[in-house]
């Protein structure tokens, strides 16, 4: 449960509700791997480092499924950090950060789509 919680804390950046949640474990928590795999993941986000981020969530499969639309909700996150960092992007370092390609945006959802479309307006306009 309190991984879920910390999971779904952390499809909420930039907000503080990730750092709210661990502030409420215990030492005992905290020393835990899955809970340090989790507090790594809200470090590279945090840093900017999408990428290692993307790979390592790769790597878990499992545990990140527990969150519907976990990766979508990131991918939100990743697009707010673009817009406010870049004002021209080369549109293949802005798949690679939000970990998307081409064959995957005919199968991802509309509203997904619509990220995109979101993202590239804040970037291009």
């Amino acid at each position: 449960m309190v991984v879920r919680v910390l999971l779904k804390a952390l499809t909420n950046l930039p907000h503080s509700d990730f750092i709210c949640c661990k502030a409420l474990l215990t030492q005992e928590n905290l020393e835990e791997p899955v809970i340090k795999n989790i507090q790594y993941m809200h470090d590279l986000l945090e840093m900017c480092q999408f990428k290692t981020f993307w790979a390592k969530i790769h790597s878990m499969g499992e545990l990140v499924r527990c969150v519907a639309g976990f990766e979508d909700l990131v991918r939100k996150f990743v697009c707010h950090v673009i817009s406010i960092t870049y004002q021209n992007i080369q549109v293949s370092l802005d798949n690679e950060m939000k970990s998307f390609n081409s064959s995957k945006a005919q199968n991802d959802s509309a509203g997904f789509s619509l990220l995109v479309a979101v993202a590239s307006f804040f970037l291009f306009s």
